[in-house]
């Protein structure tokens, strides 16, 4: 009977339960932790995908809160309390519901996270806040002026389209005034930029206020001047905070990213000096693989930086950078190392493209072989995933493996100046 009768008072708790099935079902069907596991912020702002469910139980309960007081007469006769007062309470369960979505998805993400070590990214939670706010006022507008039976699926429906519309506009400043995009934040290697926080704060709150102006007017009978100026106030309100959102955000790019500070490195070792941050030695310590890879990858005669940093930035002479995940094996370890010796675009296209497949191929047995010989103790060569797979190239890989060693690494000496620059042409992979 309590559960009834609490459904009855607040309709809200049956949105929010739908919106935390939708959270599980999603995660279930879509999420992979081995992209955020491991690092706070990363599973934090992923957690924000989970936006397109909170923020449509907000809307839609804020929708239901108004229309529910509309029917109530609560607009139609002046009130003994302010009526801000009366919105705000009125849109309070909303509100609650929306964040509980909202932290039930954080809930399914953070478990392969607990005990990693670094922060927990605090401010992210503030954007949350802001956001919900917003869309409890949207939704809360509609649900003054529309019937309930539109309100709120045009509340849900205009909650998802902001969302969704704003992450794939090419004006990228646009993109962060819904909060959305710090989706795409963040690799081991980089934090989400206080920017992006920033903007999305300075939106929905100025925004919401402006919209909560129009929500809490008088009707036009009660008080024609307090009606228009409320409804003046709201526009030129949205204006002013669309225009200081992507002031903040204006120079941004598509993600909300910049390079974490090198100085968290933690490095170890000599010949070469491997620079890694926390959260990449947490669990099982890459430095020993990279070590020892590196170990057989000189005795081949293979050049490696005196550097090497987890980072994805361009390598260089002195420093060699390469993708390096929390939790990651050692076959992935040695993969990732191979790719990074190799040019960032695998192989160059030059001129008509005629040789560019002969490219692609020296390419493919390039990176097989520096995996081959870099796993050497480690890994055996069934571990080792060719980066193109095909008949061909695994036929390929094949009749390459059986040439001597002093034949792979003489190819693979004469192929690589092929791949770095259009004015060398591509040689052959030999066959035995």
């Amino acid at each position: 009977m309590v559960i009834p009768r609490l459904v009855r008072r607040q309709p809200v708790v049956l949105l929010a339960v739908v919106g935390i099935v939708g959270v599980v079902l999603y995660d279930l069907a879509f999420v992979r932790s081995d992209n955020f596991a491991g690092y706070w912020t990363s599973t934090v702002s992923n957690a924000s995908i989970f936006l397109i469910f909170s923020c449509a139980v907000s809307s839609a309960g804020a929708a239901l809160a108004a229309g529910r007081a509309r029917r109530g007469g609560l607009w139609a006769t002046p009130a003994a309390r302010k009526r801000s007062t009366l919105a705000f309470t009125a849109l309070s369960p909303a509100l609650l519901a929306g964040l509980v979505v909202q932290f039930s998805g954080l809930a399914v993400l953070i478990p392969p996270t607990i005990g990693a070590p670094g922060r927990i990214p605090f401010e992210m939670f503030f954007a949350w806040v802001a956001i919900l706010v917003f869309h409890c006022a949207l939704g809360f507008v509609l649900g003054r002026f529309l019937p309930m039976v539109a309100s709120i699926p045009v509340a849900i429906f205009l909650s998802y389209c902001w969302l969704g519309f704003t992450w794939s506009v090419d004006y990228y400043p646009i993109r962060y005034l819904a909060g959305l995009v710090m989706v795409d934040c963040c690799s081991v290697d980089t934090v989400l930029d206080t920017r992006a926080i920033v903007a999305v704060i300075v939106f929905s709150v100025i925004g919401a206020a402006a919209l909560l102006c129009t929500a809490v007017a008088p009707p036009l009978d009660l008080g024609r001047a307090k009606t228009a100026a409320s409804w003046a106030v709201t526009v030129l309100g949205v204006i002013g905070a669309a225009v200081g959102g992507l002031h903040v955000a204006a120079d941004l790019g598509p993600q909300p990213l910049r390079d974490r500070p090198s100085s968290e490195q933690r490095c170890e070792g000599s010949g070469p000096v491997v620079c890694l941050y926390p959260q990449q030695t947490a669990e099982g310590d890459p430095r020993t693989v990279l070590h020892r890879a590196t170990t057989n990858l000189a005795a081949a005669g293979v050049h490696v930086p005196g550097r090497i940093e987890g980072s994805r930035g361009r390598s260089s002479a002195a420093v060699l950078r390469m993708v390096v995940a929390p939790h990651t094996s050692t076959p992935v370890v040695i993969e990732s190392l191979a790719a990074s010796l190799l040019p960032d675009d695998l192989a160059p296209y030059c001129g008509d493209g005629s040789d560019y497949p002969q490219r692609v191929d020296d390419a493919v047995v390039a990176s097989w072989w520096l995996s081959s010989v870099a796993g050497r103790g480690q890994i055996s060569e069934d571990a080792i995933r060719p980066i193109a797979s095909s008949a061909d190239t695994t036929a390929m890989i094949e009749r390459f493996s059986h040439l001597t060693a002093a034949e792979q690494r003489s190819w693979y000496r004469s192929a690589m100046p092929a791949l770095r620059s259009c004015d060398r042409a591509p040689v052959e992979v030999p066959t035995p």
